[in-house]
């Protein structure tokens, strides 16, 4: 290591622990929680939970898209196997005076570990099928982080998250869609004909020249350090159109100029507007910071990671 002195941190040795294995495999390997070899771990990652619609329907997301139906707008978590989890009570094959369920073998040695952290897994593999309808609206992630905060509150031995380790997150791209119909009054929502309009990526360089182009939209202004809106504007032509969805937070354009390259283009980014909210929720709530995809992407004169530097570090 070339004579430098190595930093001997404390290390994370996370594992997970299948929910399903109970009757599966012996309760010495890790079949019960009482078989997880407790003083070699740091983390136990609990799989797996899953996201459902709270009114109990079944119906995939991709049917309700395809019948024109509204997304639904309240959901629960809940394990995969609930009897396994919670209401088993049979005796525990390793210790007889303990239910051998997880949750109440978890709620024991939590107390004789009480540095291991053991974490809910939400989702896994094939089971992430609502995650896309529950993000898609404001009620859906309310009511998913409020089913998250209930079993905290109900199981007092999980150790949630750090909020200190969370970051969020900020593309320097855009999502660009084309439009299978070209309808200024149904943007939003609007079928489309392929996933990427564009083989290539439409970074913060692009945008700022499509910005510049626009027809219609808004502009900025820097106050300080801070991105505000100045004004709204409308020059009545054809081409880029800026919208700001106040509510939403977030920012898109999409172009209407038949004989444009980009005709039918629905894109999704962050400007500075949008990420100047992030910024405010970042040091408003004490989470760790934010992680960028990617830094190449940026405008030529870095002005979204100086914006970020100097609500973030200076």
């Amino acid at each position: 290591m070339g004579g430098s002195k190595l930093i001997k941190e404390k290390k994370e040795i996370s594992v997970y622990f299948a929910n399903w294995n109970l009757d599966r495999l012996p309760a010495e390997q890790a079949g019960e929680v009482a078989g997880i070899p407790w003083d070699c771990v740091t983390n136990i990652k609990h799989a797996f939970w899953q996201v459902t619609p709270a009114d109990g329907s079944t119906e995939t997301s991709f049917e309700r898209r395809d019948r024109g139906d509204t997304p639904r707008t309240e959901f629960t978590i809940q394990s995969m196997w609930q009897k396994y989890d919670m209401e088993d009570l049979m005796p525990s094959a390793i210790d007889p005076s303990l239910p051998r369920n997880h949750f109440a073998q978890y709620a024991l040695f939590a107390k004789r570990y009480p540095d291991v952290e053991i974490m809910l897994s939400i989702g896994g593999w094939a089971r992430c099928g609502y995650f896309s309808e529950m993000t898609y609206t404001r009620g859906g992630r309310r009511s998913f982080i409020q089913s998250c905060m209930d079993f905290l509150k109900k199981h007092t031995w999980a150790s949630g998250i750090d909020a200190g380790k969370l970051c969020i997150g900020t593309p320097f791209y855009a999502l660009a869609f084309k439009m299978k119909e070209m309808n200024p009054m149904q943007v939003v929502g609007a079928p489309c004909e392929t996933y990427r309009a564009s083989s290539g990526i439409v970074t913060e360089r692009d945008l700022k020249e499509f910005e510049a182009q626009a027809s219609s939209g808004y502009r900025l202004e820097k106050d300080g350090p801070r991105w505000q809106k100045d004004m709204d504007f409308d020059d009545g032509g054809k081409g880029w159109h800026l919208v700001y969805d106040k509510e939403a937070g977030a920012a898109y354009a999409y172009n209407d100029e038949v004989d444009s390259k980009y005709y039918k283009w629905f894109l999704s980014y962050e400007d500075h507007l949008t990420l100047q909210k992030k910024l405010d929720y970042i040091n408003d709530t004490g989470v760790g910071g934010i992680i960028i995809w990617e830094v190449d992407q940026d405008t030529q004169d870095y002005a979204f990671m100086n914006q970020i530097a100097d609500h973030l570090l200076r």
